[in-house]
């Protein structure tokens, strides 16, 4: 659920890389089915948005330079070209590039959503000397298709809704269990003289009340989750208690 809400708000900031970090958290096999395919949802649509740079370089001669080292806005990104696509967030970003003689270069680009492959090179003029760099251009590859942004899918109720509804089926669950038990107990009753049936059938009778007090209590916070669920996207809602109370208002 952390990885939900954490996902979510990254999205929203366009830290897509990190978003999609905490997606793959949550669409794994060991979460809920209703939460695996939210997120599984949600990872599908930032792999088609998040930006891919493919970086490289060449020296003078036009030979191609696999040692050297590429930072983004100071931070180390890769410490050797590869050729590999490399996901980013969008947005203006500083490109450093360094080799091990002391030659570099800076390119300062602009990364949009949706830029698939995109290729960044630069030329090492020599030893020390820096470079020229080389306008490239770019290769959006596999564009057909793409959403300029990520869809609005999710409601932060939702996870109000998926809390809710667990409580409320756990709370059904002690519910029938306790009602087994009190059933249980009258049978054995019907089976006892005197004082000891009349006891028994006593508790019987007082554990069908608690069994029956907390299954409609579970049915009615499931009940809740499950309008939190289905409620319509902008919605105006709020969810409550005063005590005694589950309190849900919404315009539907």
């Amino acid at each position: 659920m952390a990885a939900v809400a954490q996902g979510q708000t990254l999205r929203d900031g366009h830290r897509l890389v990190e978003a999609s970090e905490q997606f793959r958290i949550c669409a794994r096999a060991g979460c809920p089915q209703v939460v695996q395919g939210d997120c599984t949802t949600w990872l599908a649509e930032l792999d088609r948005t998040v930006p891919t740079v493919v970086f490289s370089a060449k020296d003078r001669s036009g030979n191609d330079v696999v040692d050297a080292t590429v930072t983004v806005d100071g931070k180390v990104l890769a410490t050797k070209l590869d050729g590999e696509a490399i996901p980013l967030d969008p947005g203006a970003h500083t490109f450093g590039f360094r080799r091990a003689d002391g030659s570099s270069a800076t390119r300062d680009v602009l990364i949009k959503e949706g830029d698939k492959a995109r290729s960044l090179e630069v030329v090492f003029a020599g030893s020390g000397a820096g470079t020229t760099p080389r306008a490239t251009t770019p290769a959006p590859a596999q564009q057909h298709g793409v959403s300029p942004g990520v869809p609005e899918t999710s409601r932060p109720l939702r996870v109000v809704g998926w809390i809710l509804g667990g409580a409320g089926v756990v709370a059904m669950g002690v519910g029938t269990g306790v009602g087994f038990a009190a059933h249980s107990k009258d049978q054995t009753a019907e089976g006892e003289p005197g004082l000891a049936r009349q006891t028994d059938s006593r508790t019987a009778v007082q554990q069908a009340n608690v069994a029956t007090a907390v299954f409609v209590a579970g049915a009615a916070v499931a009940a809740a989750g499950v309008v939190l669920w289905l409620l319509p996207a902008g919605s105006p809602a709020a969810v409550g208690t005063n005590g005694q109370q589950i309190i849900v208002g919404g315009t539907f």
